[in-house]
């Protein structure tokens, strides 16, 4: 997969993580640097930088090299964006945070029907309201989808519904889905 073209939202510099971000020293530099990795890692669709040369170069001494910056510029710049969430370091991988997404694109996303498929298997494609065995079912989030970030794709924040019981547990106006 090579990708050509990514999709930003208009609103991306208006969300709170950006304008943590400019508050702080070196902000411009940091948030080209950012975005400069966020091609990068868009670049086969995983929002990954693999370091490739960490038999000789570590994570830090890669991004040195990669953005053309000193090294304690890198540590401020690591610093600052993991602080706010934006990029996430494991091991030999820099994960790059698309926290601009909307909820219908993550929603259309692999993890989101990872989650579906993982939650109506648990409930064994069962309605757990009703009892409804197959049919059309929805994977309903017991806590919010758009407030809970964290639990979007926790398979124990799921439960599987039919269409009528999910629009009834909607039309209660209880704040999830």
């Amino acid at each position: 997969m090579n990708v050509k073209w990514i999709k930003l939202s208009t609103q991306m510099f208006e969300d709170e993580k950006i304008r943590l971000i400019e508050n702080m020293p070196e902000a411009d530099t940091i948030l080209v640097c950012w975005f400069k990795l966020f091609l990068m890692s868009s670049k086969d669709g995983s929002f990954k930088v693999k370091n490739f040369a960490n038999n000789t170069h570590s994570t830090e001494e890669l991004l040195s090299v990669l953005l053309k910056k000193d090294i304690q510029f890198i540590w401020r710049m690591i610093s600052a964006l993991t602080e706010v969430g934006v990029m996430k370091i494991d091991g030999d991988t820099i994960e790059i945070n698309r926290f601009w997404r909307t909820n219908q694109e993550l929603r259309n996303s692999p993890e989101y029907k990872l989650w579906r498929a993982d939650v109506f298997e648990r409930d064994k494609y069962t309605c757990q309201m009703c009892n409804q065995v197959g049919g059309s079912l929805n994977a309903h989030h017991i806590k919010s989808f758009a407030c809970y970030e964290e639990l979007r794709f926790e398979v124990s924040n799921g439960q599987t519904l039919c269409e009528p019981c999910h629009r009834k547990v909607h039309k209660k106006g209880e704040k999830n889905g």
